[in-house]
């Protein structure tokens, strides 16, 4: 089971592709897990790899109880206007309600209903549905508009398939995650601070008491959360492994990218189980990192050695 990064799967997507053909060449049947969330993201995965598409796994779906879910179109027509209480204005390309409200939407290529964006009289948006491409309302986004008239997300919320909310994010009107309340099927509420532990989270309730055993592969460099993806390893049916990229950063508090090279999975490389590269001169430089950091801790224990001797003398 992967967790990627999938924002249009664009520049992943080669890094993707490269591992689904490692898995199948070892016979592997691989599972991807999105660690972001983007309502496109699973039509996005289904455009760039049909054949896998029972592979992709939204880390919401778990979360949400809606890994499997039956699929079914939904259109922009009539009948979808008339159940919300709106008409449609069909020169317009929106629907009103009768207090002047209306809304106006966007369709995946293929027709479907994306997103539905609903504005009060003055043009503002309130709020934002969005479907998945299975076919049902799976999030709604809420909005305000804050001291310096900018608009923001305030709350988003994610829902099962009968219309039920599983999971709420809550931000502050300087657009900072403040909390997230999950649900869950049994009634249990669980509250986080940090969207790395919702991860872990749905990583361990997918993987728990179960009797297949899972190789995670990690696309991402954050060390916080890596670290806390090695959690993983205490279970017993869980190997953690890492995957380089072509590039990688991570953003200061300057928001400055530093290029963080193949340095970092060897220096962190007591958080995980392995690496898998993407090509024949990441191998070559691994190895010689790998190398040199065997050497230079042969180096420091020599080195530790000496004092001892020295102060015993």
């Amino acid at each position: 089971m992967n967790t990627f990064y999938a924002e249009n799967l664009s520049g992943a997507s080669y890094a993707v592709n490269k591992r689904l053909e490692l898995f199948l060449r070892h016979q592997v049947v691989d599972k991807v897990m999105t660690t972001k969330f983007y309502l496109t993201n699973r039509y996005f995965f289904e455009k760039h790899f049909p054949n896998q598409k029972s592979s992709f796994l939204e880390f919401i779906d778990v979360l949400t109880s809606t890994i499997q879910v039956p699929e079914k179109k939904v259109l922009v027509d009539e009948n979808f206007f008339n159940k919300l209480g709106f008409l449609l204005k069909k020169n317009e390309y929106k629907a009103i309600d009768r207090r002047s409200n209306y809304f106006t939407w966007t369709t995946y290529p293929d027709g479907r209903i994306l997103e539905v964006s609903y504005h009060n009289r003055e043009g503002e948006i309130v709020r934002i549905d969005g479907y998945d491409s299975r076919g049902f309302l799976s999030v709604k986004l809420y909005y305000e508009i804050n001291k310096d008239n900018h608009l923001c997300m305030t709350r988003r919320e994610h829902l099962n398939q009968y219309g039920q909310t599983m999971l709420t994010y809550y931000f502050t009107l300087e657009k900072k995650l403040r909390k997230i309340i999950w649900q869950t099927d049994r009634g249990f509420i669980y509250t986080f601070n940090s969207e790395d532990d919702l991860l872990i989270t749905a990583l361990k309730q997918y993987t728990k008491e179960k009797s297949e055993k899972y190789f995670v592969v990690a696309d991402f460099f954050i060390t916080e959360t890596l670290a806390k993806l090695a959690k993983l390893n205490e279970q017993n049916n869980v190997a953690l492994f890492v995957q380089l990229h072509n590039i990688q950063f991570k953003e200061t508090q300057e928001n400055d990218p530093i290029r963080i090279g193949y340095s970092y999975p060897i220096l962190n490389n007591n958080y995980y189980n392995g690496l898998i590269v993407l090509t024949d001169r990441q191998k070559k430089i691994l190895i010689a990192l790998l190398r040199i950091k065997i050497i230079s801790t042969l180096f420091r224990k020599i080195g530790f050695l000496v004092k001892m001797l020295r102060d015993t003398v």
